[in-house]
């Protein structure tokens, strides 16, 4: 009886240790599909790494990931709603997110026009990630758009090799929860393993018409032998979140709060506005007396906005589906030869719809008379702006290391297609004698191709020091053509579109070096780099009065020491960062919110 039970607790003890060996083989193989976009541990940048737990802790609350990442240096984040669900963005040293490269398993997530990723879009990734770094300023090569604040590299959890499920959820104030599961076949027939997740978020938001709905889905099918696995990943995210771009408006026309007794936000919130949302309600204005109402107490009164037939407008909305396909293999032909190559496509759709109060018929190319032939200038819209897009591409990265060098190649090809669309689905009825309801007041397609190569290698002078250096060349064609949403005046008293025919291509060479020294929890480094970003789609179609965009090119100048010891992390990291035809605020905005950029 004995002997039989040390067979069984031997026979357990083998299991045990084969499947620990099997995902660490896992671990290794995923290391080599992130290792083309980002630093290595002794590489001459500042970075901040995220470990899988932080993630899924994180992931439980609901909020964005920029929040998340807003807890090491030079992060900032904020959201609409208040609660950090829904519509977030963030900053790296200042730059927006346009300027962020973000990469999952080294494939690029900037929408490829607007070069920045859209968080709400990708609730609970954090449940689906098995680590994040994050690069301040230009940082190593990566794919896609140019990193100028820095560069975030998403990496996926690697498959479990033991059957498993896990649930988990949340629950706060205003009715947001957080639900999910996840799960995991384990090792089926010593090769294949299928995995799924889905997680969703909502809430009722903090200010008023914020309510939403987000989430993401997973599931993957993975092959692995001992050097080798090849694996699936079906990503999608979904999500309808209450809008409140505009923030907090001062007033109507020319009258305004500021000129009365609300000076900041705290004074807002004595006057009953702490939650006041001008998309979803507005102001009640006396203009016998020109003056905002107010009640008993004082506090001003709002009025949500209504349709003809009395009811309500619900909320303006940001509707957004999205799916990403990836097909990835990683092989290692022999301990110093590492290869990974991906195919991927990914379709998104989405749209916003926004209650437009008083405004001119113009604004959308149409003019409206009554009965009498006499104008109408003036009414309340509903309009529905969207887009299509289509992004699809191949990369391949390949690794070489030894005792004294660290060398990485690698080539990104991808392609994008897109349509902008916007639709007027309801205009209030002010006596005009034309049915302007469903009208598509613009339409216009944009083509991006980005392909690009680098080299990257990292030579050990000694145990402590190593020298880095990095060359990537990069070639960008942006097309743009069709009827845009911005209207031009034309001697006849009539309107027409603004036209797009946009055509332009960019050659970028990247440059970067550096040196480090590391030693028993001393880091220090120095680093330089060059890095160039070509104009975004809103630089030609917002460009105004302002001269036609150029690239923008950034010089960064890196030097840091970092001390680490059991759990504490000390660091301090200067750097200079100086812009030729820096992307600058004009003040402007786009009619959603959006901070407009000039060349300076």
């Amino acid at each position: 009886m004995k002997k039989q039970l040390m067979v069984v607790a031997l026979a357990c003890a083998v299991s045990v240790q084969a499947q620990r060996t099997d995902t660490l083989k896992s671990q290794e193989l995923q290391e080599v599909i992130v290792a083309g976009v980002r630093a290595r541990k002794n590489a001459p940048f500042a970075v901040a790494n995220i470990k899988k737990a932080e993630l899924s802790n994180f992931s439980v609350t609901g909020r964005e990931l920029p929040f998340l990442f807003a807890h090491t240096p030079g992060v900032f984040a904020w959201g609409e709603n208040g609660l950090g669900t829904g519509t977030a963005a963030m900053r790296i040293r200042g730059a927006g997110g346009s300027r962020i490269n973000i990469t999952l398993d080294g494939i690029s997530l900037n929408s490829p026009e607007d070069q920045t990723v859209f968080w709400a879009n990708m609730n609970s990734y954090g449940a689906l990630m098995n680590s994040v770094q994050i690069q301040r300023g230009i940082g190593t090569s990566t794919n896609g758009d140019g990193a100028f604040g820095g560069s975030i590299s998403l990496a996926t959890a690697t498959p479990n090799h033991q059957p498993t499920v896990e649930v988990s959820g949340s629950f706060g104030t205003y009715n947001t929860y957080n639900a999910g599961v996840n799960f995991s076949t384990g090792l089926l027939g010593n090769h294949f393993i299928f995995d799924g997740a889905y997680h969703e978020t909502a809430t009722d938001g903090y200010l008023h018409g914020t309510a939403g709905r987000s989430g993401s889905y997973y599931g993957g099918l993975t092959y692995v032998s001992d050097n080798f696995q090849i694996r699936y990943k079906n990503i999608g995210n979904f999500e309808k979140t209450g809008q409140a771009w505009s923030g907090v408006v001062a007033g109507n026309d020319d009258a305004t709060l500021m000129s009365k007794d609300i000076k900041t936000y705290k004074d807002l919130y004595k006057r009953g506005l702490g939650r006041f949302n001008p998309l979803y309600e507005k102001l009640v204005f006396d203009g016998n007396s020109w003056t905002f109402s107010t009640d008993a107490n004082g506090n001003y009164q709002t009025q949500r906005y209504k349709m003809d037939d009395g009811s309500y407008w619900k909320k303006t909305t940001d509707n957004f589906y999205q799916n990403h396909n990836i097909l990835s293999a990683v092989w290692k032909s022999n301990v110093a030869w590492s290869h990974n190559i991906a195919l991927h496509y990914t379709y998104g759709y989405g749209y916003y719809s926004e209650f437009r109060p008083n405004n001119k018929f113009s604004k959308f190319g149409l003019i409206a008379t009554d009965v009498n032939g006499k104008n109408i200038k003036r009414s309340d819209f509903v309009r529905k702006k969207g887009l299509t897009q289509h992004t699809y591409g191949i990369l391949y990265n390949v690794n070489y290391k030894n005792d004294c060098w660290d060398i990485l190649g690698g080539i990104n090809l991808q392609q994008f297609r897109g349509n902008h669309f916007g639709y007027l689905t309801y205009i209030s009825n002010k006596g005009q004698v034309q049915n302007f309801n469903g009208l598509k007041y613009y339409d216009s397609d944009g083509d991006k191709n980005d392909y690009s190569v680098f080299a990257k290698a990292t030579y050990y002078l000694h145990t402590y020091w190593s020298l880095f250096a990095d060359i990537q060349y990069r070639y960008v064609n942006y097309k743009a053509n069709g009827k845009n949403d911005k209207f031009y005046e034309l001697a006849n008293g009539s309107y027409t579109n603004q036209i797009l025919n946009i055509n332009e291509n960019y050659n970028f060479v990247n440059p970067k070096a550096g040196i480090s020294y590391n030693n028993g929890g001393h880091k220090a480094y120095f680093s330089i780099a060059y890095a160039s970003r070509e104009p975004e789609r809103n630089n030609f179609t917002d460009n105004g009065k302002y001269p036609a965009p150029n690239a923008e090119h950034l010089f960064d100048v890196e030097i840091g020491y970092q001390y680490a010891v059991n759990k504490w992390n000390v660091g301090t990291n200067l750097y200079y960062m100086g812009y030729k035809d820096q992307f600058v605020q004009t003040g402007e905005q786009s009619d959603i919110g959006e901070n407009l950029t000039t060349n300076v």
